[in-house]
């Protein structure tokens, strides 16, 4: 899958991904548990105990829709919901719970922490993966071990989608690594 047309044609260029933009760009509509209930007429514990609790993906007459919990943390949220737009990019709407959510899960991750750009950023602890991409403590745990491994070249050498996707971040890595420049670090005097 090409990401960088992904984000492009959403309008994505910088991190924390919003998943609206995400969502907005696919064509695919985003409702809490409670705004799916109210336009269904679903019982919502009845809802719960049918779908996973996290988000699930629904097919309606007008396209997919990702429901989900909006009482999740801010980071397991946009992690749920692009884990629900990523089965839809992998055109599985089965809804058949681990058919195929390892991939999902490997799609959600490359678009939530782009190994190249996170590195480029300069990302030097799973503290800084979860707060530049927005994710919850164990995504950006798991994506830390990641791009160590993606660092040491254990996942091969850059290649020219590694570089694409460096090209569309450009301005991003830019501005992030402005933030970081000993010039503009405000260092506090005691």
């Amino acid at each position: 899958m090409d990401l960088t047309a992904l984000y492009r044609q959403c309008g994505i260029d910088r991190l924390p991904l919003k998943p609206a933009l995400l969502a907005r760009g696919m064509g695919c509509g985003l409702l809490t548990y409670e705004q799916f209930c109210r336009g269904t007429g679903a019982d919502l514990l009845t809802l719960l105990r049918c779908h996973n609790p996290d988000a699930f993906t629904y097919a309606l007459s007008d396209g997919p829709v990702v429901v989900y919990n909006r009482q999740s943390s801010p980071g397991r949220r946009r992690w749920n919901i692009v884990h629900e737009l990523s089965h839809i990019l992998l055109g599985d709407l089965s809804g058949k719970k681990d058919a195929h959510d390892g991939a999902a899960d490997r799609l959600a991750a490359d678009l939530l922490a782009p190994l190249p750009v996170v590195s480029l950023c300069g990302v030097r602890t799973a503290r800084e993966m979860q707060w530049l991409c927005g994710l919850s403590h164990e995504a950006a745990g798991l994506r830390w071990e990641e791009l160590c491994a993606f660092r040491r070249g254990e996942k091969g050498v850059w290649n020219e989608n590694d570089w694409t996707i460096v090209r569309h971040f450009q301005p991003f890595i830019s501005a992030v690594l402005d933030r970081l420049s000993p010039q503009t670090t405000t260092v506090p005097v005691y």
